[in-house]
């Protein structure tokens, strides 16, 4: 059970303060995961999502609501204008911040979230390359169409690549940009050191199958809760639709349509695959990683994750 190695961890002596991961592929239940322990364990979550430490990003995102936080504590959240870059850069430090903030009241630190290169930079104490914007170097990649930008980058930085969406051609460029200038494989990751923390990293996911269902129940609660309007507001705030906030998984399928590129039947489609397909590649990206214990989403049982239902 969860609870249990949750328990077992706290236990275990270790000169290092602890934290704790809660982490997975998106519509699994790592939110309601995190406040559940939270609230048995005293702890604080700390986001753990580049999307969800937007302003105005709310349903797009899942980010999480007054009554699903029930009364605990919630970091890094809804704090990031909609042009700014949402990058390990500025999240790292201020979640080393609030981790210390939340040692120092006696509670447990709850890293809640599903982008990997954030929770591995912190978890693993990877140094991360300071490679300030090339813009010259950028000019020249904007000219290439998207496909060839990402072939380029599956080519001289897989781990980088394996992270982000092919989409997403501002993160793409950004991780062009860096693997070139260093000339190695380091804008995903870099060296790293030893942790100042000992960690326990779980991860959630559900059956493939339930995962797929979880997945269009979002998209219609989403639907439902007005997301088209949350993106109308966006564009009427006149938010550059190059910004990175409006280029996140959903923002940018929602202009599409809001643009009348595409019918709202298929955008409701497109998201829905665009969302299935996010979820593969988070597990692709986390089944790699063999200090992860996994559990099921719904019942907090631990899982095999190389059975085929998962």
């Amino acid at each position: 059970m969860l609870f249990d190695t949750l328990q077992n961890f706290l236990a275990s002596s270790s000169k290092k303060p602890k934290i704790v991961v809660v982490t997975g592929p998106t519509a699994s239940g790592k939110t309601a995961a995190a406040v559940e322990l939270a609230l048995k364990f005293k702890g604080e979550v700390i986001n753990a999502d580049s999307r969800q430490m937007y302003k105005y990003l709310n349903i797009g995102t899942a980010k999480p609501t007054l009554e699903e936080m029930r009364g605990i504590p919630h970091h890094l959240f809804d704090f990031l204008e909609p042009e700014a870059e949402s990058n390990v850069a500025i999240w790292r430090p201020l979640a080393e911040q609030k981790i210390a903030e939340i040692l120092a009241r006696g509670n447990l630190p709850i890293i809640c979230g599903g982008t990997g290169l954030f929770i591995n930079a912190l978890t693993k104490n990877f140094t991360l390359p300071a490679i300030p914007p090339q813009l010259e170097l950028r000019t020249e990649l904007e000219k290439e169409v998207p496909s060839a930008l990402w072939e380029k980058l599956q080519k001289i930085d897989p781990l980088a690549a394996a992270k982000l969406d092919p989409k997403n051609t501002r993160f793409v460029i950004r991780a062009l940009e860096i693997a070139m200038v260093t000339g190695e494989n380091k804008s995903a990751l870099a060296q790293a050191k030893e942790s100042p923390y000992e960690s326990l990293l779980i991860a959630l996911t559900l059956e493939r199958t339930a995962l797929y269902k979880k997945i269009a129940l979002r998209s219609a609660q989403m639907k439902a809760q007005g997301f088209l309007k949350e993106v109308q507001n966006l564009m009427a705030q006149n938010i550059s639709l190059a910004s990175p906030a409006m280029l996140s998984h959903g923002y940018r399928e929602a202009v599409s349509f809001l643009q009348g590129e595409i019918s709202e039947e298929q955008f409701w489609e497109i998201l829905q695959k665009n969302t299935r397909n996010y979820a593969k590649r988070q597990l692709t990206w986390w089944r790699r990683d063999a200090r992860i214990q996994w559990f099921h989403g719904n019942s907090y049982e631990k899982i095999d994750i190389r059975n085929s239902m998962f």
